[in-house]
């Protein structure tokens, strides 16, 4: 374990993570937002062909009424009603009459049922001031949650009063009244969410395998192409100023890592040039050097004069033979007569 954390540490500041982290989250933000507006785009969709589903169906009832209506045969409308209530998707079908009350419903319970103005089926009509004859389909329809908090979509449709229906021999409304009462289909949205849940978790599992599919390919590519040549050529920069054998570093590639590859090698062949000709320059320097002081030792030793070596005190420092003989010392330097020798010099500059 103590070795994985070092090993995040040094990822973390390594640039293919950088490159290949931001990257990946610009991709993989890019692709929410994509995913985003075209899941909400699709939930429309959905939405606008089950709102002309419900529509045709809507149309489909009141066919399959009409004639039990005409006949004020309750019976035999109440039957078709919850029938067409039982199918699959759907969660309730209403008729309410002009003043509210519940006529005909596939849940038998609300039989007689009186609704008010704030009712969400009635707010449709009673909440604008357009007439329902005007009123476009999806100004008709609403989203609300039925039993067992599940959505709900509804579409009320007016049942407008036909001569057959004025005329009818046993129970004729006025020709006057335009509308006999509203139909209200409710549909079930569980399937679409589930869907658009299904669409959600699908495209959320997506982006992340493909954010970290890219990360991962981003990060291995800059480790193999990037990161080994530049390795490469930090190793051959710190060999530079060794002496052992420097690294040559191959140029894998054509692109500006294999340009830089090249331009290294050309560089460290022209250092080993220079440190060449600076290490012969060199040699020279401390031959002509260790000649010329064993020529002027020579000359010191083998002179005939007396030459002298002192410090500005006048303490004796060295001494040749002529210069030994010439003092009648014994032996030079170390000979305790030879301490101080100022006295041999009538200016203190002569000896300093």
């Amino acid at each position: 374990m103590a070795d994985v954390i070092p090993l995040a540490s040094r990822l973390r500041k390594s640039l293919a993570w950088k490159m290949g982290f931001s990257v990946g989250l610009i991709l993989l933000l890019s692709i929410g937002a994509f995913a985003f507006y075209t899941i909400r785009d699709q939930r429309q969709q959905l939405l606008t062909r089950l709102i002309l589903r419900a529509e045709r169906f809507s149309e489909t009832v009141q066919r399959a009424t009409r004639f039990g209506m005409l006949l004020n045969d309750r019976e035999h409308v109440l039957k078709i009603i919850e029938a067409l209530g039982g199918q699959e998707g759907i969660e309730n079908v209403r008729v309410f009459s002009k003043k509210g009350l519940v006529m005909y419903s596939s849940q038998v319970r609300e039989i007689g049922a009186a609704l008010t103005k704030q009712d969400s089926a009635c707010t449709v009509c009673h909440g604008t001031s357009v007439p329902l004859d005007t009123l476009s389909l999806s100004q008709r329809a609403r989203f609300e949650k039925g039993t067992g908090q599940k959505h709900v979509l509804s579409i009320i449709t007016p049942i407008p009063n036909e001569p057959s229906c004025s005329t009818a021999p046993c129970h004729a409304h006025s020709p006057k009244e335009r509308k006999l009462g509203l139909l209200e289909v409710s549909t079930s949205l569980v399937r679409i969410d589930q869907e658009i849940r299904r669409n959600i978790i699908n495209t959320v599992l997506f982006d992340l395998a493909l954010f970290l599919f890219i990360t991962a390919f981003i990060i291995g590519y800059i480790l193999f192409f990037v990161n080994r040549p530049i390795k490469r050529l930090l190793q051959g920069t710190l060999e530079i100023g060794s002496k052992g054998p420097r690294t040559y570093i191959p140029p894998q590639t054509e692109d500006e890592i294999g340009s830089l590859a090249r331009a290294f090698n050309e560089m460290s062949d022209r250092i080993d040039a220079y440190t060449q000709d600076l290490e012969k320059i060199a040699e020279e320097r401390t031959d002509d050097f260790r000649k010329s002081e064993e020529k002027y030792r020579l000359i010191f030793q083998e002179s005939q004069n007396g030459i002298l070596l002192t410090n500005p005190s006048g303490r004796l420092l060295d001494i040749n033979l002529a210069g030994i003989k010439l003092l009648g010392l014994h032996s030079g330097k170390g000979d305790p007569e030879a301490g101080n020798v100022s006295s041999l010099f009538i200016n203190q500059s002569d000896w300093a």
